[in-house]
């Protein structure tokens, strides 16, 4: 039994004549229990593979390699602001959404010239939907994105990892239990009858539990100046016919959260760079976003949820009808 136990003995741990620290080989051991655990939790439908990189850009690079006319591009914004089923039915147009979670403009412009690059013909249109904090060089989208650069696309071997594939599922389980936590210590002495904020029913979660991640949004506020002069060249060099900038509807809460705390430029002041721009580089500008105060059509501050969707669909649509001659 002695000898046997030796054969764990932390002393006979070497490799080729090496011997490994006793803290290595605990956190290799610590590891693969972990990761033993969440293959477990994958299997058992506990947790979800996360969708990577490389296999979305991958399904989107092949959804143009047809050369569809007419692009639309943007981050979850356009994703829960626009149903193109619904968009099609009013207009007769056909777009093809490429959509990049937390995307800032420049990382939109990137992956559009790759997508361009893919085509076998350019598109005559392509369509950018966006948001104030997808201009802020700073923000946690401006961090989001460095993941968003074509040249660097490549297989991430790490996915074979349960841990790794798993890995936007365990944070945002870990989000979830913090938030909790933070709700428990923060109003452990708050009435249960008595709302801790006065505030509108879906955007009280957002002033209480979300606050930092607006924050984070909006930190060392600084616009990207040059980003359009760069989608106009991807354009140009792509012999793209016409672009047009959308800014999507957002909150009264999400544009007074954002003055309060930054002092130049304001929502408004971003909102009329974008209108100088497309201005001067003749791109159509279709500007929703508000503020509005209705806060039923959105799911937090700068998300529209579903009626908000069917809600920005029809303006849109009605708009896009006068403007392409509702063809």
């Amino acid at each position: 039994m002695k000898r046997l136990l030796s054969i764990f003995n932390f002393d006979t741990l070497d490799c080729a004549g090496v011997r490994l620290p006793k803290a290595v080989v605990l956190a290799v051991a610590l590891f693969l229990v972990v990761e033993l655990l969440a293959r477990i939790a994958v299997s058992t439908g506990r947790l979800h593979d996360d969708p990577t990189l490389y296999r979305h850009v991958s399904e989107q690079r092949t959804a143009v390699e047809a050369g569809p006319p007419i692009w639309f591009l943007g981050n979850s914004t356009l994703e829960a602001g626009l149903i193109p089923a619904e968009f099609t039915q009013r207009t007769s147009a056909s777009p093809t959404l490429l959509s990049h979670g937390s995307a800032t403009v420049r990382a939109t412009v990137g992956m559009l010239d790759f997508y361009l690059q893919n085509a076998s013909v350019p598109p005559r249109e392509i369509v950018l939907f966006l948001t104030k904090d997808d201009f802020n060089l700073n923000g946690y989208r401006a961090e989001i994105s460095k993941g968003y650069i074509a040249s660097k696309i490549s297989f991430d071997w790490l996915n074979i990892l349960a841990l790794s594939a798993a890995r936007e599922n365990i944070r945002e389980m870990l989000i979830a239990d913090l938030r909790r936590l933070y709700h428990l210590v923060r109003y452990a002495k708050t009435p249960t009858n008595e709302a801790p904020v006065s505030a509108k029913p879906n955007e009280r979660e957002a002033i209480e539990g979300d606050a930092l991640w607006y924050e984070n949004l909006a930190k060392d506020f600084e616009i990207d100046k040059s980003v359009f002069e760069e989608l106009d060249r991807v354009a140009r060099r792509n012999q793209v016919a016409s672009v047009r900038i959308v800014l999507m509807p957002v909150s009264r809460w999400y544009t007074q959260f954002h003055d309060d705390r930054v002092e130049s430029p304001t929502h408004n002041e971003v909102r009329a760079f974008v209108a100088r721009q497309c201005q001067s580089l003749g791109f159509a500008l279709y500007d929703d976003a508000g503020p509005f105060e209705d806060a039923k059509f959105f799911e937090d501050p700068c998300h529209l949820n579903e009626e908000g969707g069917r809600w920005f669909t029809k303006r849109f649509a009605r708009t896009w009808n006068q403007q392409h001659g509702g063809d």
